[in-house]
């Protein structure tokens, strides 16, 4: 067993229209078996949508799990990537009038590609990107619905295999 702290930052596209990607500041942990890797994820995002009536903060704290099924090529690592996650989201409003803040709940699963590249004595680089849907309650909150989303998202970070 391998098993190691990464820290990265990861870009996700938005999940609403007139949105903007969501940037993430991202801490995992690797523990990595002859077959099988798992990724215990935390990652903190934000981003603001502004225009001449509304100002939106959005930021969300994400708690995930990733698995994948690792292939080793001398100093590559290619592996497909399995996803599942909870965000617990917070929205403020800057507008003339009332807007309360709100807050919500999304449970995310996806598919990523991600590539390891091994630098120097256990420290490596790790890229990913690939597909994620989130399920979420919309609507108004009298009557609310669940919605879905399917957006992308790409990360890059540095690592270290302890063992």
């Amino acid at each position: 067993v391998s098993d190691g702290p990464l820290l990265g930052v990861a870009v996700r596209g938005a999940a609403a229209v007139g949105a903007q990607p969501l940037a993430q500041l991202e801490a995992a942990w690797s523990i990595d078996w002859s077959a099988l890797s798992l990724q215990p994820r935390l990652a903190y995002g934000w981003q603001t949508t502004s225009n001449e009536h509304l100002v939106l903060r959005h930021e969300e704290l994400t708690l995930s799990l990733a698995g994948a099924r690792a292939f080793d090529l001398r100093w590559l690592t290619v592996a497909p990537t399995l996803v599942v996650g909870y965000s617990y989201a917070h929205q403020s409003f800057a507008t003339t009038g009332a807007a309360p803040d709100r807050h919500g709940h999304l449970f995310v699963v996806g598919a990523e590609a991600t590539l390891a590249v091994d630098l120097w004595r256990g420290l490596h680089l790790q890229l990913r990107g690939g597909g994620l849907t989130s399920l979420f309650r919309a609507g108004p909150s009298g009557a609310p619905g669940l919605a879905t989303a399917f957006t992308w998202t790409a990360a890059a970070g540095l690592g270290w295999h302890l063992r």
